[in-house]
């Protein structure tokens, strides 16, 4: 937490509310996280039910409802399923011009009409 004072850190916001949001915006887990020193630390272990999808990590104080809700902090999260491990996926089209040839044929002159050749 950065304050323009300083000395107001510990009087405007002791504790982080974080939330996991489904699509909906509806919140499935959440947790407080005490700040110390301007610093937080602990760790929000994801439900072993929680299905495969997209969500989102949103994060405020109290201090933050003083202030729109796009605001606060929010990450997407992507739930995956077990065990799955993604793989590259190459798509040769999106590059139709293998390999790159660069051919120069270039003559130059200056004012006084000295010729250079083959840059």
């Amino acid at each position: 937490m950065l304050y323009k004072e300083a000395f107001l850190a510990d009087s405007l916001s002791r504790l982080i509310h974080v939330e996991i949001l489904q699509e909906n915006s509806e919140v499935i887990q959440s947790a407080d996280f005490e700040i110390q020193k301007g610093k937080i630390s602990g760790g929000l272990v994801l439900a072993k039910d929680m299905k495969p999808g997209d969500y989102m990590i949103r994060a405020y104080t109290h201090w933050n409802h003083n202030f729109p809700e796009g605001d606060q902090f929010t990450f997407p999260l992507i739930i995956m399923e077990e065990g799955y491990r993604p793989e590259l996926e190459t798509d040769e089209s999106k590059f139709p011009q293998g390999t790159i040839e660069v051919n120069s044929d270039i003559t130059l002159t200056d004012s006084l009409n000295y010729r250079s050749d083959g840059f």
